[in-house]
């Protein structure tokens, strides 16, 4: 009986550790199946506050499906659609890849409306997601951009977009198993595939080159990997504007051609560049030091003492933007912008220049970005 007894409860322990295992293996495979994949299962507590339903409807194309709601949605949606279509061939031939056949993109109406989705909430949090213009799901199917107001803003978030889906696929390959394999090989830092996006899509154009300048200026004696770290778009730019300068176009494509074959920075860089990658930063450095300071030589420099204002640079992480003068000149507005906050000032050009609050909005949020298209401020042609 005992015996009996004994071999019963090891058969039914041995069930149980069967399912146990079993269970394990399900939840490790669902885990891994959602690490980048969208999903409605949000992090409890991370959920952002929905305002509004939105009832989506959708305009089907060759390659995309795109997402719109409402009468506005509806023509920004067909906006995208044929936008879309028209920058694929662009974007293969400047990248030399593909894009894939279908593909989703969802569009929101405003900024606002954006900021109310939980589409890749979990990878923003995670620092993975980028919540500008263009994001994108690394391995999922989706390119979310939103309306600024500016079409020629909606086009570019489409073109960096596409363009991101095409590097990606390139690199880390085009299914999820590739994707992991490959990005641990690379181990690549943002600032290159950042960089190069940033600089397939724009160029190095004025702004870029002022910004990069401008820090340059501020931090002399910072170095290319601390820059990078901060600012990878603009200081990858830099350096593939450094490489195409300095060794042509084509090595560009050399260096993009390496990382396709799955060969590491490094070995990447003292191949095409016949150097190591901290010399290569290094040299980089030296040559936007040296063309701005032989343009330094060629410019006249503005007299500081016939200046309107001095705006003081905020010591606390606040960003000063939107600045506006009065048509007679008398004032000047601007916009302060911290952590989801922000105040808009009216600021006297003469005698002691006093400011005034204007207004004030926004909730603290330490996760919030910048809302590009709100506030907008603007003088009347009276001042």
């Amino acid at each position: 009986m005992a015996q009996w007894l004994n071999g019963l409860m090891a058969q039914f322990m041995s069930k149980i550790y069967i399912k146990v295992i079993i269970l394990i293996m399900i939840a490790t495979i669902g885990m891994y199946s959602n690490l980048h994949a969208q999903s409605y299962l949000e992090p409890f507590g991370q959920n952002r506050i929905q305002y509004r339903k939105f009832q989506w409807k959708y305009f089907d194309t060759k390659h995309f499906r795109v997402y719109h709601y409402d009468r506005q949605g509806r023509q920004l949606g067909r906006y995208v659609s044929e936008e879309a279509e028209d920058d694929i061939q662009l974007i293969e031939h400047k990248l030399g890849g593909q894009f894939p056949k279908r593909f989703n993109i969802i569009i929101y109406n405003s900024y606002d409306d954006y900021r109310q989705t939980n589409i890749g909430l979990k990878d923003e949090a995670q620092g993975i997601g980028n919540s500008k213009a263009g994001t994108i799901n690394l391995v999922g199917d989706k390119l979310i951009v939103y309306f600024t107001g500016e079409h020629a803003d909606l086009q570019h978030q489409i073109r960096t977009g596409m363009a991101r889906v095409v590097m990606e696929r390139m690199i880390f390959g085009d299914n999820f198993a590739k994707m992991v394999k490959n990005a641990v090989i690379l181990n690549l830092p943002p600032w290159v595939p950042d960089g190069y996006i940033g600089y397939l899509v724009d160029g190095w154009d004025a702004k870029s080159s002022s910004k990069w300048e401008s820090i340059l200026d501020d931090r002399p004696d910072a170095g290319f990997y601390e820059l990078s770290n901060e600012y990878p778009e603009l200081a990858g730019k830099a350096f593939w504007k450094f490489v195409a300068t300095q060794y042509g176009p084509g090595t560009v494509k050399k260096l993009l051609y390496a990382m396709q074959k799955k060969t590491k920075l490094t070995d990447a860089i003292k191949t095409n560049l016949s150097m190591k990658i901290r010399k290569a930063y290094d040299s980089c450095m030296n040559f936007y030091r040296d063309v701005y300071a032989h343009d330094a030589l060629k410019e006249e420099k503005p007299d500081s003492t016939k200046g309107l204002i001095a705006l003081k640079v905020p010591k606390d992480n606040s960003i000063i933007r939107d600045i506006r003068v009065s048509p007679r000149g008398s004032d000047i507005c601007y916009v302060v912008w911290k952590d989801g906050e922000f105040t808009v000032y009216d600021q006297k050009t003469s005698k002691e220049q006093e400011a005034s609050v204007l207004l004030q909005g926004g909730q603290k949020d330490l996760t919030e970005q910048i809302d590009p298209s709100y506030p907008m401020i603007a003088w009347s042609n009276t001042g």
